[in-house]
């Protein structure tokens, strides 16, 4: 393995090691132990726990990574590609307490939060872009006028989503099932009115299948 390759398979075990312990309770001893490399060896790569978080965020809205979702996107219709992203995202709602990771980035490394979620926006919008196109190509979604609004006021909302702040306010009433909800209610939304009659056809039958 290349060095690029080996330092990204530490931040993708970096990443999941935040989202399984939280930020602050992940220490530099327990990222080396995860790493099988001694601290000393783990400083001589990273300045810090916050020049970690900040390449982990930064590995995960990278082009490279981003050329390489949107590689394995061509290998798949697009209406399947929505569904993994749902479930995904639902997956990691259940698992994983993301708005905590986000109130400790925005609480003890604030100098990087902005600049992480204006890199998530961008990533998400460019994935969920080239879904959409893809989709147009393959006859399962309809041109419009409004789908770049729609796709930018959906990446606003799901980046949002991950903020600690909306957490305790704006969704204080809604009950914490449904909050797991917006985003896959945001995506079909966007199917039901983007899609062809063949799209709604395969889309119902996709969500059939994965029921």
């Amino acid at each position: 393995m290349s060095i690029e390759e080996i330092k990204e398979s530490w931040l993708r075990i970096i990443w999941e090691l935040f989202i399984k312990r939280g930020l602050r309770s992940t220490s530099m001893d327990d990222i080396a132990s995860a790493l099988h490399i001694s601290k000393k060896t783990l400083y001589q790569h990273f300045k810090n726990k916050e020049d970690i978080v900040l390449q982990c965020m930064a590995w995960i809205a990278s082009p490279d990574f981003q050329e390489k979702v949107i590689n394995a996107i061509e290998q798949e219709r697009a209406l399947v590609v929505l569904h993994a992203i749902k479930q995904r995202i639902q997956h990691d709602s259940t698992n994983y307490n993301i708005p905590a990771i986000f109130y400790d980035i925005k609480k003890f490394h604030p100098a990087i939060y902005d600049q992480i979620n204006i890199q998530h926006q961008n990533f998400f919008n460019t994935i969920l872009s080239h879904t959409i196109d893809k989709g147009i190509k393959e006859g399962v979604f309809k041109e419009n006028e409004n789908i770049k609004v729609q796709i930018w006021l959906i990446t606003y909302v799901m980046t949002s989503l991950k903020d600690p702040e909306l957490q305790e306010q704006a969704l204080a009433d809604l009950p914490k099932s449904q909050q797991k909800k917006i985003s896959s209610v945001l995506l079909d939304n966007l199917v039901y009115s983007i899609a062809t009659p063949e799209g709604l056809t395969e889309f119902e039958t996709i969500n059939k299948n994965n029921r």
